[in-house]
């Protein structure tokens, strides 16, 4: 069910859907199943929720979706939520691809050249403090993560390095991510134990002040011809 998470809201994200208000998701969801819940879903719902938020997405129109594809809008969308590039959509990235391969859509690019892509968006991300790597549950006796299999948890630590880093936090208490967290109505003690919405929520809202900051005092890593 994580790798389903992850998918659904790659392409609610493409779609338009803001993830920090869940009610429009829920919304979304009841719209084209009747349900409000992934997990209440049946695998048939699921699949007409993955149909319409394909075609809203722009899929059906031709926008390439294999997985190495989606591998790099994820690594974007990762920059763009640290700061680092200033626009999200198709577009730019296909514009980053393209001084890599000389291909001007995604679509056009075989799987190597994406992996050439891929594997320079992960070195970026790197350098800007970020290491894009999927949430692991701990073993027993420790209760499982929500989020395992999610690459959340760990975008959101970094976007808080980055903003601690910026000089964002004006007084100590906001310089501390649990307390952050319980200010969001979130009773945890790391991203980690976060419920998959909450931690798409926090990666947007974290995104949104990180852009704001980028705006007023240029970071380190950001947006240099897009590397």
């Amino acid at each position: 069910m994580a790798n389903d998470y992850a998918i659904f809201f790659a392409l609610a994200r493409q779609a338009g859907i803001d993830l920090g208000d869940q009610q429009a998701f829920r919304d979304y969801q009841e719209k084209h199943t009747g349900v409000r819940s992934l997990k209440a879903m049946s695998p048939a719902q699921r699949d007409r929720l993955l149909s319409a938020l394909r075609r809203d997405s722009g899929q059906a129109r031709g926008v390439d979706y294999r997985p190495q594809a989606g591998k790099l809008r994820a690594l974007w969308h990762a920059l763009w939520n640290l700061g680092i590039v200033q626009d999200r959509h198709d577009k730019a990235l296909a514009a980053f691809v393209c001084r890599h391969t000389q291909m001007k859509a995604l679509r056009w690019n075989t799987e190597e050249d994406l992996q050439r892509a891929t594997e320079c968006l992960k070195a970026w991300c790197k350098r800007v403090g970020y290491e894009p790597k999927p949430c692991q549950s701990a073993p027993p006796p420790f209760p499982p993560s929500p989020c395992a299999g999610l690459y959340e948890p760990g975008l959101i630590k970094a976007q808080w390095a980055r903003l601690q880093r910026s000089g964002a936090m004006t007084t100590g208490i906001h310089a501390n991510l649990e307390t952050w967290m319980r200010n969001q109505g979130w009773w945890v003690s790391a991203p980690y134990f976060l419920e998959p919405w909450q931690a798409v929520t926090a990666v947007a809202t974290l995104g949104t002040w990180l852009r704001r900051v980028a705006r007023d005092h240029p970071m380190e890593g950001a947006d240099v011809g897009d590397q």
